[in-house]
């Protein structure tokens, strides 16, 4: 999987993240990445291609579309990858700004756990899951110090306004940010 944080800007300026998926995907320019098999660079050319819902939120509405992922070949190593912008989240089909819009209210208290999941046709278990991985990673990002003197409606507000934090994340910890797979979530509580 190759990822891509150069096009990322800053979250609470989004006003349509369908069309900044679009945007970062025609703009993307193989020749400029690396493979991330074997780290050669300028040997990438698109291969192929595969489609996968994305789920965003567009004027208070929840919207499902279908995205046609692109897949890159790298011709030194024969490896292919799929190209994913960082407003994808890997192996979900939720959109960043999504996921992120939903912790921000729950924080917020604006709405109960159940109003929030039927506005946002999400289940509870979902809701508590996102939860549980926001926290693990901002534990991860802030260190155990900071993390217990930073309340999570303030971590989400100092990221929305942060605009290298998604590759810093990445680079940290090797994975991205809101991402499941590959993360063990405790069930105790924080």
């Amino acid at each position: 999987m190759i990822r891509d944080f150069d096009l990322f800007c800053k979250l609470k300026m989004i006003k349509n993240p369908y069309n900044v998926l679009l945007g970062a995907i025609d703009s993307m320019k193989p020749d400029k990445l690396c493979c991330s098999a074997c780290n050669a660079k300028h040997t990438l050319e698109r291969h192929d291609k595969y489609h996968r819902d994305y789920i965003y939120i567009q004027n208070g509405k929840v919207i499902t579309s279908s995205v046609a992922i692109p897949r890159l070949i790298c011709s030194s190593c024969g490896s292919t990858h799929a190209y994913l912008p960082s407003c994808i989240i890997p192996h979900s089909s939720y959109s960043l700004f999504f996921v992120l819009t939903v912790l921000s209210l729950y924080y917020l208290k604006i709405l109960t756990v159940e109003r929030l999941c039927e506005k946002f046709l999400i289940s509870i278990s979902t809701l508590y899951h996102w939860i549980k991985l926001f926290r693990l990673h901002k534990r991860l990002w802030l260190d155990v110090i900071c993390h217990a003197t930073t309340s999570d409606i303030t971590f989400l507000s100092k990221l929305k306004n942060e605009d290298g934090f998604l590759k810093l994340f990445f680079l940290k910890t090797k994975r991205s940010f809101m991402q499941t797979k590959g993360f063990t979530i405790c069930s105790r509580r924080n």
